[in-house]
Protein backbone atom coordinates (compact mmCIF):
# COMPACT_ATOMS: atom_id res chain seq x y z
CA UNK A 1 0.00 0.00 0.00
CA UNK A 2 0.95 3.58 -0.24
CA UNK A 3 1.95 5.70 2.60
CA UNK A 4 -0.82 8.65 2.42
CA UNK A 5 1.61 11.53 3.45
CA UNK A 6 4.85 9.93 1.23
CA UNK A 7 2.74 8.32 -1.18
CA UNK A 8 5.71 5.64 -1.17
CA UNK A 9 4.54 2.25 -1.51
CA UNK A 10 5.14 0.79 2.37
CA UNK A 11 4.40 -2.71 3.74
CA UNK A 12 1.58 -3.40 6.16
CA UNK A 13 1.28 -6.39 8.31
CA UNK A 14 -1.43 -8.74 7.80
CA UNK A 15 -3.13 -10.94 10.40
CA UNK A 16 -0.75 -13.41 10.89
CA UNK A 17 2.39 -10.85 11.47
CA UNK A 18 0.14 -9.16 14.01
CA UNK A 19 -0.36 -12.44 15.42
CA UNK A 20 3.39 -13.54 15.64
CA UNK A 21 4.42 -15.59 19.06
CA UNK A 22 0.37 -15.69 19.49
CA UNK A 23 -2.72 -17.45 18.10
CA UNK A 24 -4.58 -16.25 14.61
CA UNK A 25 -7.74 -17.49 14.10
CA UNK A 26 -9.39 -17.86 10.85
CA UNK A 27 -13.06 -18.50 10.39
CA UNK A 28 -14.52 -19.44 6.53
CA UNK A 29 -11.08 -20.71 6.15
CA UNK A 30 -12.38 -22.79 3.12
CA UNK A 31 -13.46 -19.86 1.16
CA UNK A 32 -9.86 -18.36 0.75
CA UNK A 33 -8.33 -17.45 -2.10
CA UNK A 34 -5.41 -18.59 -3.97
CA UNK A 35 -3.24 -16.20 -3.39
CA UNK A 36 -4.10 -16.33 0.59
CA UNK A 37 -3.71 -20.28 0.58
CA UNK A 38 -0.39 -20.14 -0.99
CA UNK A 39 0.92 -17.37 1.51
CA UNK A 40 -0.58 -19.79 4.55
CA UNK A 41 1.59 -22.81 3.48
CA UNK A 42 4.61 -21.04 4.25
CA UNK A 43 3.05 -19.63 7.10
CA UNK A 44 2.67 -23.23 8.69
CA UNK A 45 5.67 -24.37 7.56
CA UNK A 46 8.25 -22.22 8.05
CA UNK A 47 7.06 -19.46 10.45
CA UNK A 48 7.41 -16.76 8.22
CA UNK A 49 6.07 -14.79 5.15
CA UNK A 50 8.19 -14.08 1.99
CA UNK A 51 7.29 -10.53 0.37
CA UNK A 52 8.61 -9.84 -3.60
CA UNK A 53 6.56 -7.31 -5.26
CA UNK A 54 6.65 -3.38 -5.95
CA UNK A 55 10.63 -3.38 -5.68
CA UNK A 56 10.48 -4.73 -2.21
CA UNK A 57 11.99 -8.16 -0.56
CA UNK A 58 11.68 -9.21 2.55
CA UNK A 59 10.90 -12.11 4.83
CA UNK A 60 8.27 -11.32 7.90
CA UNK A 61 7.97 -13.35 11.00
CA UNK A 62 4.48 -15.12 11.45
CA UNK A 63 5.44 -17.48 14.74
CA UNK A 64 2.09 -18.08 15.41
CA UNK A 65 -0.36 -20.86 16.02
CA UNK A 66 -3.03 -21.71 13.21
CA UNK A 67 -6.91 -22.46 14.68
CA UNK A 68 -9.11 -22.57 11.68
CA UNK A 69 -12.94 -23.51 11.04
CA UNK A 70 -14.19 -24.55 7.90
CA UNK A 71 -17.24 -25.38 6.08
CA UNK A 72 -17.88 -28.78 4.42
CA UNK A 73 -18.22 -28.24 0.73
CA UNK A 74 -21.69 -27.37 -0.65
CA UNK A 75 -22.29 -26.21 3.01
CA UNK A 76 -24.08 -29.50 4.06
CA UNK A 77 -21.59 -33.21 5.24
CA UNK A 78 -22.71 -35.50 3.14
CA UNK A 79 -21.96 -38.62 5.79
CA UNK A 80 -22.27 -40.78 2.17
CA UNK A 81 -18.62 -39.98 0.93
CA UNK A 82 -15.56 -39.39 2.47
CA UNK A 83 -13.97 -36.20 4.83
CA UNK A 84 -11.28 -36.01 1.71
CA UNK A 85 -14.31 -35.64 -0.46
CA UNK A 86 -15.94 -33.36 1.94
CA UNK A 87 -13.34 -30.92 2.90
CA UNK A 88 -12.82 -28.44 0.25
CA UNK A 89 -8.97 -27.89 0.69
CA UNK A 90 -5.89 -29.67 -0.55
CA UNK A 91 -4.33 -32.23 1.14
CA UNK A 92 -0.89 -30.27 1.56
CA UNK A 93 -2.38 -27.74 3.63
CA UNK A 94 -4.46 -30.66 5.85
CA UNK A 95 -1.27 -32.30 6.58
CA UNK A 96 0.39 -29.00 8.27
CA UNK A 97 -2.75 -29.22 10.87
CA UNK A 98 -1.89 -31.18 13.92
CA UNK A 99 -5.51 -32.19 15.08
CA UNK A 100 -8.48 -32.08 13.08
CA UNK A 101 -11.85 -32.40 14.25
CA UNK A 102 -15.06 -32.98 12.77
CA UNK A 103 -17.88 -31.01 14.26
CA UNK A 104 -21.33 -32.07 13.20
CA UNK A 105 -24.64 -30.54 13.65
CA UNK A 106 -26.39 -33.67 14.98
CA UNK A 107 -30.00 -33.41 16.48
CA UNK A 108 -29.65 -33.83 20.75
CA UNK A 109 -32.74 -33.62 22.85
CA UNK A 110 -30.99 -32.23 26.11
CA UNK A 111 -28.40 -30.31 24.02
CA UNK A 112 -31.01 -29.10 22.26
CA UNK A 113 -33.20 -27.32 25.21
CA UNK A 114 -29.50 -26.00 26.54
CA UNK A 115 -29.15 -23.67 23.33
CA UNK A 116 -32.54 -22.82 22.90
CA UNK A 117 -33.29 -22.01 26.65
CA UNK A 118 -29.82 -19.50 26.28
CA UNK A 119 -30.35 -17.88 23.19
CA UNK A 120 -34.27 -17.08 24.76
CA UNK A 121 -32.56 -15.77 27.97
CA UNK A 122 -29.52 -13.64 26.16
CA UNK A 123 -32.46 -12.09 24.13
CA UNK A 124 -34.73 -11.74 26.60
CA UNK A 125 -32.71 -9.82 29.22
CA UNK A 126 -29.60 -8.68 27.54
CA UNK A 127 -26.72 -10.60 29.41
CA UNK A 128 -25.75 -13.77 29.52
CA UNK A 129 -27.00 -16.60 32.19
CA UNK A 130 -25.00 -17.17 35.22
CA UNK A 131 -22.70 -20.16 34.92
CA UNK A 132 -23.35 -23.10 37.50
CA UNK A 133 -19.79 -23.32 37.37
CA UNK A 134 -16.96 -21.08 38.90
CA UNK A 135 -14.76 -20.28 35.71
CA UNK A 136 -10.97 -18.62 35.95
CA UNK A 137 -11.20 -15.04 35.37
CA UNK A 138 -8.77 -13.47 32.26
CA UNK A 139 -5.67 -11.99 34.76
CA UNK A 140 -5.68 -15.53 35.89
CA UNK A 141 -5.54 -17.52 32.00
CA UNK A 142 -3.08 -14.62 31.06
CA UNK A 143 -0.93 -14.80 33.71
CA UNK A 144 -0.57 -18.90 34.11
CA UNK A 145 -0.11 -19.05 30.23
CA UNK A 146 2.86 -16.17 30.63
CA UNK A 147 4.02 -18.48 33.24
CA UNK A 148 4.17 -21.47 31.08
CA UNK A 149 5.85 -19.73 27.96
CA UNK A 150 8.82 -19.49 30.08
CA UNK A 151 9.64 -23.06 30.26
CA UNK A 152 11.36 -24.73 27.19
CA UNK A 153 10.53 -28.80 27.46
CA UNK A 154 13.31 -31.22 26.06
CA UNK A 155 13.23 -34.98 25.50
CA UNK A 156 14.78 -37.19 26.79
CA UNK A 157 16.78 -40.66 25.29
CA UNK A 158 14.15 -42.54 26.65
CA UNK A 159 11.26 -40.85 25.84
CA UNK A 160 13.70 -40.25 22.17
CA UNK A 161 13.29 -43.91 21.38
CA UNK A 162 9.95 -44.11 22.58
CA UNK A 163 8.82 -41.52 20.02
CA UNK A 164 10.46 -43.23 17.23
CA UNK A 165 9.12 -46.64 18.05
CA UNK A 166 5.62 -45.19 18.18
CA UNK A 167 6.01 -43.53 14.94
CA UNK A 168 7.00 -46.66 12.71
CA UNK A 169 4.01 -48.04 14.41
CA UNK A 170 2.13 -45.28 13.07
CA UNK A 171 3.81 -45.43 9.36
CA UNK A 172 3.30 -49.08 9.10
CA UNK A 173 -0.96 -49.11 10.33
CA UNK A 174 -1.21 -45.92 7.79
CA UNK A 175 0.43 -48.58 5.30
CA UNK A 176 -2.01 -51.28 5.84
CA UNK A 177 -5.28 -48.92 6.08
CA UNK A 178 -4.06 -46.82 2.53
CA UNK A 179 -6.91 -48.84 1.11
CA UNK A 180 -9.56 -48.48 3.87
CA UNK A 181 -12.56 -45.79 3.30
CA UNK A 182 -11.38 -45.11 7.23
CA UNK A 183 -8.42 -43.65 5.80
CA UNK A 184 -7.83 -40.05 5.89
CA UNK A 185 -4.09 -38.53 5.64
CA UNK A 186 -0.96 -40.33 5.64
CA UNK A 187 1.53 -40.13 8.87
CA UNK A 188 4.69 -38.45 7.60
CA UNK A 189 7.45 -36.33 9.73
CA UNK A 190 4.70 -33.42 10.05
CA UNK A 191 2.89 -36.11 11.99
CA UNK A 192 5.87 -36.67 14.18
CA UNK A 193 6.19 -32.79 14.66
CA UNK A 194 2.86 -32.48 15.76
CA UNK A 195 3.10 -35.22 18.54
CA UNK A 196 6.60 -33.45 19.98
CA UNK A 197 4.37 -30.09 19.55
CA UNK A 198 1.55 -31.27 21.72
CA UNK A 199 3.74 -33.12 24.11
CA UNK A 200 5.78 -30.13 24.51
CA UNK A 201 2.80 -27.86 25.24
CA UNK A 202 1.20 -30.09 27.67
CA UNK A 203 4.55 -30.44 29.78
CA UNK A 204 4.42 -26.52 29.61
CA UNK A 205 0.88 -26.85 31.84
CA UNK A 206 2.74 -28.92 34.37
CA UNK A 207 5.71 -26.04 34.05
CA UNK A 208 7.96 -28.66 33.52
CA UNK A 209 11.02 -28.67 31.26
CA UNK A 210 11.03 -31.90 30.45
CA UNK A 211 8.65 -34.10 27.92
CA UNK A 212 7.82 -37.33 29.59
CA UNK A 213 5.89 -40.59 27.88
CA UNK A 214 2.98 -39.57 29.52
CA UNK A 215 2.52 -36.29 27.55
CA UNK A 216 3.56 -38.37 24.21
CA UNK A 217 0.47 -40.79 25.16
CA UNK A 218 -1.24 -37.74 25.54
CA UNK A 219 -0.76 -36.00 22.49
CA UNK A 220 -1.74 -39.87 21.15
CA UNK A 221 -4.66 -39.79 22.94
CA UNK A 222 -5.88 -36.38 21.32
CA UNK A 223 -4.60 -37.52 17.73
CA UNK A 224 -6.25 -41.01 18.01
CA UNK A 225 -9.76 -38.97 18.67
CA UNK A 226 -9.49 -36.25 16.22
CA UNK A 227 -9.17 -39.38 13.59
CA UNK A 228 -12.24 -41.18 15.28
CA UNK A 229 -14.32 -38.20 15.17
CA UNK A 230 -13.47 -38.27 10.88
CA UNK A 231 -15.75 -41.84 11.35
CA UNK A 232 -17.75 -42.38 14.35
CA UNK A 233 -20.28 -44.99 14.52
CA UNK A 234 -23.01 -42.57 13.42
CA UNK A 235 -21.34 -41.71 10.14
CA UNK A 236 -19.62 -44.82 8.87
CA UNK A 237 -19.66 -44.38 4.94
CA UNK A 238 -22.38 -46.85 3.49
CA UNK A 239 -21.15 -49.00 0.62
CA UNK A 240 -23.01 -49.15 -2.80
CA UNK A 241 -24.74 -51.89 -3.69
CA UNK A 242 -22.44 -52.76 -6.55
CA UNK A 243 -19.83 -52.33 -3.72
CA UNK A 244 -21.49 -54.59 -1.71
CA UNK A 245 -21.97 -56.95 -5.10
CA UNK A 246 -18.21 -57.00 -6.10
CA UNK A 247 -17.46 -57.92 -2.63
CA UNK A 248 -19.74 -60.75 -2.78
CA UNK A 249 -18.55 -62.37 -6.04
CA UNK A 250 -14.55 -61.12 -5.13
CA UNK A 251 -15.21 -63.38 -2.39
CA UNK A 252 -16.82 -66.01 -4.42
CA UNK A 253 -14.06 -66.38 -6.70
CA UNK A 254 -11.26 -66.13 -3.95
CA UNK A 255 -13.15 -69.63 -2.85
CA UNK A 256 -13.23 -71.13 -5.95
CA UNK A 257 -9.15 -70.00 -7.14
CA UNK A 258 -8.18 -71.92 -3.66
CA UNK A 259 -10.43 -75.05 -4.10
CA UNK A 260 -10.29 -75.37 -8.30
CA UNK A 261 -7.39 -72.88 -8.85
CA UNK A 262 -9.65 -72.01 -11.66
CA UNK A 263 -9.97 -68.11 -12.50
CA UNK A 264 -13.29 -69.04 -14.38
CA UNK A 265 -16.74 -68.58 -12.22
CA UNK A 266 -20.47 -70.05 -13.87
CA UNK A 267 -22.47 -67.04 -14.20
CA UNK A 268 -25.51 -68.48 -13.12
CA UNK A 269 -23.76 -69.77 -9.84
CA UNK A 270 -22.99 -65.79 -9.22
CA UNK A 271 -26.70 -64.55 -9.92
CA UNK A 272 -27.78 -67.16 -6.94
CA UNK A 273 -25.31 -66.14 -4.77
CA UNK A 274 -26.27 -62.38 -5.60
CA UNK A 275 -30.02 -63.08 -5.35
CA UNK A 276 -30.06 -64.56 -2.12
CA UNK A 277 -28.45 -61.71 -0.77
CA UNK A 278 -31.31 -59.59 -1.64
CA UNK A 279 -29.65 -57.83 -5.09
CA UNK A 280 -32.08 -57.64 -8.10
CA UNK A 281 -31.03 -58.82 -11.62
CA UNK A 282 -30.37 -55.55 -12.74
CA UNK A 283 -27.88 -54.62 -9.59
CA UNK A 284 -25.97 -57.64 -11.07
CA UNK A 285 -25.73 -56.87 -14.08
CA UNK A 286 -24.91 -53.67 -13.75
CA UNK A 287 -22.27 -54.47 -10.91
CA UNK A 288 -20.68 -57.29 -13.94
CA UNK A 289 -20.49 -54.45 -16.59
CA UNK A 290 -18.84 -51.99 -14.26
CA UNK A 291 -16.20 -53.93 -13.22
CA UNK A 292 -15.98 -55.73 -16.70
CA UNK A 293 -15.18 -52.11 -17.94
CA UNK A 294 -12.25 -51.38 -15.25
CA UNK A 295 -10.76 -54.66 -16.62
CA UNK A 296 -10.74 -56.82 -13.20
CA UNK A 297 -13.23 -59.65 -15.23
CA UNK A 298 -14.63 -60.61 -18.06
CA UNK A 299 -17.92 -62.53 -19.39
CA UNK A 300 -17.24 -65.27 -21.79
CA UNK A 301 -19.29 -68.20 -23.21
CA UNK A 302 -21.44 -66.37 -24.67
CA UNK A 303 -22.47 -65.21 -21.15
CA UNK A 304 -22.00 -68.27 -19.09
CA UNK A 305 -18.98 -67.70 -17.55
CA UNK A 306 -16.86 -64.94 -15.90
CA UNK A 307 -13.17 -65.16 -15.82
CA UNK A 308 -10.52 -63.02 -14.20
CA UNK A 309 -8.23 -60.68 -16.79
CA UNK A 310 -6.50 -58.75 -14.21
CA UNK A 311 -5.59 -59.71 -10.97
CA UNK A 312 -3.54 -56.96 -10.22
CA UNK A 313 -6.08 -55.52 -7.94
CA UNK A 314 -7.26 -58.88 -6.65
CA UNK A 315 -4.46 -61.06 -5.19
CA UNK A 316 -4.48 -64.49 -3.98
CA UNK A 317 -2.75 -63.38 -1.23
CA UNK A 318 -4.01 -60.15 -0.44
CA UNK A 319 -6.02 -59.72 2.69
CA UNK A 320 -8.97 -58.74 0.86
CA UNK A 321 -9.05 -62.85 -0.01
CA UNK A 322 -9.11 -64.00 3.61
CA UNK A 323 -12.29 -63.68 4.11
CA UNK A 324 -14.53 -66.75 3.44
CA UNK A 325 -18.25 -65.75 2.56
CA UNK A 326 -21.11 -68.46 3.90
CA UNK A 327 -24.79 -68.68 2.15
CA UNK A 328 -27.55 -69.88 4.03
CA UNK A 329 -28.46 -72.54 1.84
CA UNK A 330 -30.75 -75.12 2.70
CA UNK A 331 -29.85 -76.96 -0.19
CA UNK A 332 -28.90 -81.28 1.18
CA UNK A 333 -25.49 -82.78 -0.17
CA UNK A 334 -27.21 -84.17 -2.91
CA UNK A 335 -28.36 -80.56 -4.01
CA UNK A 336 -24.32 -79.41 -3.49
CA UNK A 337 -23.13 -82.19 -5.57
CA UNK A 338 -25.87 -81.44 -8.49
CA UNK A 339 -24.36 -77.75 -8.45
CA UNK A 340 -20.79 -78.37 -8.51
CA UNK A 341 -21.19 -80.79 -11.37
CA UNK A 342 -23.51 -78.61 -12.90
CA UNK A 343 -20.74 -75.92 -12.20
CA UNK A 344 -18.06 -78.32 -13.78
CA UNK A 345 -19.98 -78.47 -16.97
CA UNK A 346 -20.12 -75.20 -17.69
CA UNK A 347 -17.00 -74.54 -17.04
CA UNK A 348 -15.38 -76.70 -19.29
Amino acid sequence: MRDPITDELILEGGALVLADNGICCIDEFDKMDENDRTAIHEVMEQQTISISKAGITTTLNARTSILAAANPLFGRYNTKISPNENINLPAALLSRFDILFLILDKPDLENDIKLAEHVAFVHMFNKHPTNEFETIDEQTMRQYISIARQYKPVITKEVNDYVVSIYIKLRQDSKKNETSKKFFSHTSPRTLLGILRMSQALARIRFSNIVEINDIDEALRLINIAKNSLYDDNNEIEETSQEKIFTIIKEFISNEMQSTKSKIVSMKRLHEICIMKNFTESEINECIEKYQLLNIWQVIDNGENLTLIDVGGIDEDDELFDTNISFDDNDDDEEDKRNTSQQDVDMS
